[in-house]
């Protein structure tokens, strides 16, 4: 892979530019709230599906500078305080429109006050979070989504809890079950200690059970993985008079419709 350059760098920059002024002229024309980190701040995009350049506009920078960000900052340091944060329910510790002190948020999680300082404030530095006076914690949009938003806190859950230290154990698995395709050889079976498959494991743990489900609900929500793509850009035509069976939803067929 060739080195990224000063040029590179430069040009994702004029992307972020050039593409926020459009979303930008676009929310003041229309009369809509700009993004913020501001607890009243709208918890997803303002653009109407009709405004389809405004939303290319709006991607092209996401990925912009999801790029540029992860170039200045390196290849470190990102998960842990999630993990903290939904396991112990730091962010329900306290209601969304008061103020508590990292005292009174280690008192109703069960944490050591020093654990919960270093977490929140490794929190804050990705916007979780706000400390607008010393030792004082305030919500902001994103902890006030882990409040109150189930499908949302369990999809960061499920996420770290479950495929991140299952993805951990990946390359361990290729190690130990070399060109191995059995669904209990896997990363999953090793980080769990299970010779099981995830649904086997899930089958003895209802609420991890839960949680999965309620993750996989909020996954499909998000702008890239909106089942639309898959009825959009797969080629149906092909299979003929096959039968296609949608697993995912047993109680709401998208695919179907």
């Amino acid at each position: 892979m060739a080195p990224v350059t000063s040029e590179d760098i430069a040009e994702l920059s004029t992307i972020i530019s050039e593409n926020t002024r459009k979303v930008t002229e676009y929310l003041r024309q229309n009369g809509l709230p700009f993004p913020s980190f501001g607890v009243e701040a709208p918890t997803k995009s303002m653009i109407a599906p009709a405004a389809s350049e405004i939303e290319d506009a709006r991607l092209a920078v996401i990925d912009a500078t999801r790029k540029l960000r992860n170039l200045m900052l390196g290849p470190q340091d990102y998960l842990q305080s999630f993990t903290a944060i939904t396991r112990f329910n730091i962010a329900s510790s306290f209601p969304i429109h008061e103020e508590a002190t990292f005292a009174e948020i280690s008192n109703a999680c069960g944490l050591d006050e020093q654990i919960v300082r270093r977490i929140l404030r490794h929190a804050m530095t990705k916007h979780i979070f706000k400390e607008p006076r010393k030792e004082v914690v305030v919500h902001t949009a994103a902890s006030r989504l882990l409040a109150e938003n189930a499908q949302i806190h369990d999809w960061v859950g499920a996420s770290t809890d479950e495929l991140w230290q299952a993805a951990s154990q990946t390359v361990n698995a290729l190690v130990k079950y070399p060109g191995s395709q059995e669904p209990n050889q896997t990363g999953f079976a090793l980080a769990n200690a299970t010779d099981k498959t995830i649904y086997e494991t899930f089958s003895q743990h209802p609420d991890r059970a839960k949680r999965f489900g309620n993750a996989m609900a909020s996954f499909e929500k998000g702008t890239g993985y909106d089942l639309k793509h898959l009825a959009s850009n797969v080629p149906w035509d092909s299979f003929g008079n096959g039968t296609v069976v949608d697993i995912s939803y047993p109680n709401d067929n998208k695919i179907s419709r």
